[in-house]
């Protein structure tokens, strides 16, 4: 903790003029992606934070909202206001682009390389990696999708409602497994879906009070309990390698949890 205190300075001076919307990490080395003003993407070193950041190009509609590496490292997808891309990382060079899909979230399947993508229409779509064509519909929620998640194990698929109601399907079978209660409160994020590395534990945003997370048992769709502790709304939630879970949120504040016992560490 006291090493992120010492180079959180040097961060901020050499990043501050990118304006950064959202960023996301490599899955394989110290590279960090950020999405900047005007639809910038950047290439930058967790581990070389004084280096200035490499222009990896612009996304079509000019305003980011989320950016994800692939599991292979050698890709990444950028999400809009309207358009879903698709980025080589080793050539710099834009491989496809969706712009009529109104993309809200999208996560990938590291075993099958296919991407589970979340409209705003509330549709929940799985799309070739390679070729960004539409492989087929999988469901469609109430709302526009807020979430989307496959457990580590591959059997899961989790949707999360901008609403916060959360729907477990089966992967890659897609069938319904069970649908929780949602909200009429439209408050606070959505786009929280985290299974623990076990996938037998299930964070999303609780339903009535965007403070706090809920947690569910997987199989059986039980809530087991909300967590507690956030002064303002969460922002977002994930699961470590270890178990622990991580929690952000718009009070300033990281919090750790031992998620099976539900209380902070």
């Amino acid at each position: 903790m006291h090493q992120l205190h010492r180079s959180r300075p040097v961060i901020q001076q050499c990043w501050t003029s990118i304006n950064i919307c959202c960023l996301a990490g490599s899955s394989n080395d110290d590279r960090i992606f950020l999405g900047g003003k005007q639809g910038a993407i950047y290439i930058a070193s967790s581990r070389q934070p004084t280096i200035e950041p490499l222009l990896l190009g612009r996304h079509t509609d000019s305003y980011l909202t989320f950016l994800s590496g692939s599991p292979d490292g050698r890709s990444l997808f950028s999400l809009g206001t309207r358009d879903l891309c698709k980025w080589d990382l080793a050539t710099r060079t834009l491989r496809w682009c969706r712009s009529d899909l109104d993309a809200a979230c999208l996560c990938i399947d590291p075993t099958s390389k296919k991407i589970i993508c979340g409209l705003f229409d509330g549709r929940i779509l799985e799309i070739d990696f390679t070729s960004g064509n539409t492989l087929r519909y999988l469901t469609r929620l109430p709302y526009q999708v807020g979430g989307v998640e496959i457990s580590p194990d591959g059997r899961w698929l989790a949707c999360v409602g901008v609403e916060r109601k959360v729907t477990l399907l089966t992967w890659p079978g897609a069938a319904l497994v069970w649908r929780s209660e949602g909200s009429l409160n439209f408050g606070g994020t959505s786009r929280i879906a985290s299974f623990s590395p076990d996938s037998r534990l299930l964070v999303t945003p609780a339903a009535d009070d965007v403070c706090s997370l809920s947690l569910w048992e997987v199989r059986t769709g039980q809530r087991l309990g909300d967590l507690h502790g956030h002064t303002k709304a969460i922002s977002g939630a994930k699961f470590a390698e270890g178990g622990s879970l991580f929690s952000w949120g718009t009070d300033g504040t990281i919090r750790s949890w031992d998620a099976a016992r539900q209380r902070m560490k």
